[in-house]
């Protein structure tokens, strides 16, 4: 069942009695998809693959770093949160990750997003299955920070023309997923299919051909390559992204395949169950790239401090999936700033406490791995 029309705004942040913490944003906006979207919405939202150990061990795996503070702290007039991605300027070191069909969720979809972002100077990483098209969102946002992002799918043809639809509207790089060579075993997806309600359909398609076959023929994905990066590279100037590694020598394999940057991505546990966390992930690729290129990441982040632990083993940026996902349902574009501007207030906080003052030089000393795990 599709109800958007439900959507809550949040409460003003100067009226509200109590001012939520990013975590408890996150609880209380997940608890509101799950009694108002449809079953089916729900579990394709919340869904990961097989036992779901990845999905959870995601969130488990900050838990496991502490963080070291610091006798003496800064203040907040002495921070430096800005940083540059791929050659633009951001406010903050926090972005907005693919994800599918935001109209499910918020009858704005994409533009809902797109203003959060754009009001907040961050990146938006628009989904290659979304629903408000490349041309809608940069007209609505001309001098926001957009990226595409790119799938290997059956027909290159449909590639290329969103690529090349992409460049002509501003987009400033390319994400190509490259973790989702085949649909992971989400097993509630086997009991309940995904499908589009019927008032919805995908933004990208073709302008030559938005019919139904060609739509049947985008969802088919197909392995991702070497080569096939190398294609995409060849109709585009723009800079590659590479989402989905998880290992220091597919790291390494990108850098010399010409990639402008990596995102540290297991799809949010939606993919393949029983591999490491994104945050277990880091340390060892960062130590490999040695700052050749620059590292995101993506996966369980519910806090600005697990912002800042991800920042001190060398991540660049931290991109949101389902945190910005169920702030949209719940509030629309202000529900989305409500989770960036929380969690950009705990990162500012962790740096304080430790006396950090710049998001571009956080020590790695300043988190430890300890041995018992707290109960998130």
């Amino acid at each position: 069942m599709y109800r958007c029309s439900e959507t809550r705004k949040p409460q003003n942040k100067h009226t509200a009695k109590h001012k939520m913490d990013a975590r408890s944003l996150f609880k209380r906006n997940a608890k509101y998809a799950r009694e108002s979207l449809g079953l089916r919405e729900w579990l394709y939202y919340i869904s990961g693959t097989d036992g779901e150990y990845t999905f959870r061990d995601n969130e488990r795996a900050f838990a496991r770093l502490c963080i070291v503070p610091k006798l003496f702290p800064s203040s907040r007039d002495a921070l430096n949160l800005k940083t540059i991605l791929v050659g633009r300027e951001v406010d903050f070191p926090i972005g907005i990750s693919p994800s599918a069909y935001h109209q499910v969720l918020h009858p704005e979809g994409e533009l809902a997003t797109a203003s959060a972002a754009a009001r907040l100077n961050l990146c938006y990483a628009q989904s290659l299955y979304s629903n408000r098209s490349v041309e809608e969102v940069s007209a609505a946002y001309p001098n926001s920070m957009r990226w595409m992002n790119m799938r290997a799918v059956k027909e290159r043809d449909y590639l290329a023309d969103v690529v090349r639809r992409a460049e002509k509207c501003g987009y400033g790089a390319l994400v190509v997923t490259v973790d989702s060579p085949i649909i992971g075993n989400k097993l509630s997806s086997k009991r309940i299919p995904f499908t589009l309600p019927p008032h919805l359909k995908p933004g990208n398609l073709p302008v030559s051909s938005p019919d139904t076959k060609e739509e049947d023929k985008v969802i088919h994905l197909r392995p991702t390559t070497w080569e096939e990066i190398r294609w995409i590279k060849s109709l585009t100037k723009l800079p590659i992204v590479l989402k989905g590694i998880q290992t220091a020598e597919d790291a390494m394999l990108a850098i010399q395949n010409g990639a402008s940057a990596i995102q540290i991505s297991n799809h949010g546990g939606r993919q393949m169950d029983y591999v490491p966390a994104s945050l277990e992930a880091l340390a060892e690729i960062s130590e490999a790239v040695g700052g050749q290129i620059d590292i995101f990441i993506d996966g369980g982040f519910r806090s600005g401090v697990d912002v800042f632990k991800a920042l001190a083993l060398g991540a660049k940026a931290v991109f949101l999936g389902r945190a910005v996902v169920f702030g949209l349902h719940y509030g629309g574009c202000d529900g989305v700033v409500e989770v960036l501007e929380t969690m950009k207030e705990e990162l500012e906080l962790a740096m304080m406490q430790t006396g950090c003052t710049d998001v571009n030089h956080i020590p790695r000393n300043v988190v430890r791995r300890v041995e018992s795990v707290a109960r998130l």
